[in-house]
């Protein structure tokens, strides 16, 4: 669950993503490129929800939710979380420990 004031985006099982832009009273299905289950996401600070799948896929949707898009190939291994560090960089967990991914080299394609 990620939640901006009345963005809220869900993300689980086989890639599956809601999203609604009223606090939850009403989702709609979001348009996912890969149907790989979702273990963790992030709202980053320019609005943008950050994803990391089990396939260790990286992606990204606008602050709506409504559209992902992958943003890098597969790390190789599943993410089991993600996080931020305090100088902005996408932190990413997996049982080879922390991977820094710089929000700077992240697609903002949607915006």
């Amino acid at each position: 669950v990620t939640q901006r004031a009345e963005y809220v985006v869900l993300a689980g099982l086989r890639g599956t993503v809601y999203a609604s832009a009223d606090g939850g009273y009403s989702w709609s299905q979001s348009v996912v490129p890969a149907p790989v289950t979702i273990l963790s996401t992030v709202r980053v600070p320019d609005g943008r929800v950050i994803y990391a799948n089990q396939a260790g896929q990286i992606l990204s949707s606008q602050k709506d939710g409504k559209q992902l898009q992958l943003e890098t190939r597969s790390l190789g291994m599943p993410v089991s979380a993600l996080g931020l560090s305090q100088d902005g960089d996408l932190l990413a967990t997996s049982f080879a420990g922390v991977i820094r991914l710089p929000l700077s080299r992240q697609s903002s394609a949607n915006e």
